[in-house]
């Protein structure tokens, strides 16, 4: 079967995002009525759902604390390898990369406790750019005008990043005989967490406190969000943050700290390492795509 090209994919997920507003738009406005006379019956249901959804916050965030720290040393140990942090080398580049995406995630989980889930998802994409900025620099050598034009102060594109996974994405698709570009995927997906930067209607709409019918000031829909949506993203970015560090240590040759973040991964994120699981996400992906092309 022919695989639905990188295109296809990216269109096929703007579709999605265009009818999922759209249907979210309706769904509020033919809501409002009703809601507003629940609220009238009872004031205290807004404040009492954010406390709710506050108390559990505070719950979630510190799992989420506890196995990051687990993970911080292996990123403070890259110093011992690295040495001088003023030094250009490809290392040295992954190092301050993981130390931006270290401080990044503390914020977004201080963020997410209070409730800003917008602006958690903004650094969180800021924190997938540096994680894509890793392998990329790990493949090069310390004197490859890459790097040299990185530590004069140039910008590297996520783009270039993204177009060097995409190669290893495309090979790890055929192997699988999966019938979607995996590397659209990648790009929809970074794509959705871009409008939140950008600030779009799509991201602002998160920002939408569904009982006073208002912006969110009071941060009830931030609650909601951060943790409905907000934790899990955190829980991802922690999962990606290890199997970042798996590959550095793959590349300096560090066998036991190699073997130490596997350990973690195995621990926190076992679906990882099961074949059943993996097969089922991806039937889950093929059916999404393929229903799409059926309806039209």
């Amino acid at each position: 079967m022919e695989q639905k090209s990188k295109a296809d994919v990216e269109k096929h997920l703007r579709e999605e995002k265009k009818q999922g507003l759209r249907e979210r738009i309706d769904k509020y406005k033919q809501e409002r009525d009703t809601v507003r006379a629940y609220v009238e019956s009872d004031p205290t249901i807004p404040i009492r759902e954010k406390r709710a959804n506050s108390e559990q916050l505070l719950v979630e965030v510190q799992k989420l604390k506890d196995v990051w720290s687990e993970v911080m040393p292996y990123i403070r140990k890259i110093k011992s390898i690295v040495g001088d942090v003023l030094g250009e080398t490809r290392f040295v580049a992954s190092y301050l990369l993981f130390g931006k995406v270290s401080q990044g995630l503390d914020a977004i989980l201080m963020l997410l406790s209070n409730g800003f889930y917008y602006e958690a998802i903004e650094i969180l994409r800021s924190n997938r750019e540096a994680l894509d900025l890793i392998p990329l620099f790990l493949h090069e050598s310390d004197d490859s005008p890459l790097i040299k034009k990185w530590f004069a102060g140039e910008i590297v594109s996520n783009a270039t990043a993204r177009e060097a996974a995409d190669r290893l994405l495309k090979e790890t698709a055929e192997k699988a005989g999966l019938t979607f570009s995996m590397e659209g995927l990648k790009s929809g997906i970074y794509s959705g967490l871009s409008h939140y930067s950008h600030v779009s209607y799509t991201a602002l709409l998160d920002a939408y406190d569904v009982y006073s019918q208002d912006f969110d000031f009071e941060r009830i829909a931030g609650h909601y969000y951060a943790l409905n949506t907000g934790v899990s993203y955190a829980r991802t970015e922690i999962h990606s943050v290890i199997i970042t560090l798996k590959v550095f240590y793959k590349s300096v040759g560090d066998r036991e700290s190699y073997s130490g973040v596997d350990a973690l991964l195995r621990k926190h994120a076992p679906t990882y390492y099961d074949e059943e699981a993996r097969q089922k996400r991806h039937a889950d992906i093929e059916e999404r795509f393929t229903k799409k092309a059926r309806d039209c």
